[in-house]
């Protein structure tokens, strides 16, 4: 009986020390597995990516009145944003009024794609080269004649598929540095390359309308 005690506590000794080397066993497993595992995950996406952007909502050639102004669409183009997170492809339609002026009607520069963003040469603006500009970091203060805004982003951009009716415009390759800036009532936007700087201011327009006014 005695032996049989014995025996019994020694059979039970020896299980005791298995399940201790295969609990270290699958410590040492699962620490190899975790050490690992993100050299085995796909690594994620490095740099830029470009969103997706629909076919051109507008025809080139095609007249209306947007934002009381009777104009022309005379030149479309892709357009692709990089704000150094992402590039963010729009579509860019130069605009031409009765007088002659220029205005950019873009579409896809906001989350939102049911707006669009007018952009009117703006007439009262600092005097500034291209250089200067190219200094413009976030949160420098510009003034557009008395009015104080705030520089908010940094962009550039490059000119993609073009299309345009008559004067011909930026061709594709052509690259633009910009940057945005917003005070208490206005958005503007200045953009220049070696070959000059133009100055705009923003107005916001819905979709319907646009599309209502330019089809």
């Amino acid at each position: 009986m005695i032996f049989f005690r014995r025996q019994k506590f020694s059979i039970s000794g020896a299980v005791c020390r298995r399940g201790k080397w295969v609990c270290i066993f699958l410590a040492a497993g699962m620490g190899a597995f975790l050490f690992c595992w993100p050299r085995l995950r796909p690594a994620a996406p490095v740099g830029p990516v470009k969103s997706p952007l629909p076919e051109s909502p507008l025809r080139v050639g095609s007249a209306g009145r947007i934002d009381d102004v009777l104009c022309r669409v005379e030149g479309h183009a892709v357009v692709g944003v990089d704000r150094g997170e992402e590039t963010r492809n729009c579509h860019e339609y130069r605009l031409v009024d009765g007088r002659g002026m220029e205005m950019l009607l873009v579409y896809g520069w906001r989350d939102d794609d049911d707006d669009w963003l007018l952009f009117i040469p703006h007439h009262t603006h600092p005097s500034m080269t291209p250089s200067q500009a190219a200094t413009m970091r976030a949160g420098d203060r510009i003034f557009f004649g008395v009015d104080c805004a705030r520089v908010m982003d940094r962009f550039r951009f490059t000119i993609g598929r073009t299309e345009n009716e008559k004067t011909p415009g930026p061709a594709t390759g052509t690259v633009f540095y910009g940057f945005a800036a917003r005070s208490q009532n206005w958005f503007y936007l200045v953009k220049w390359n070696e070959g000059g700087i133009v100055f705009y201011r923003s107005k916001l327009l819905k979709d319907r309308k646009v599309r209502a006014a330019l089809n």
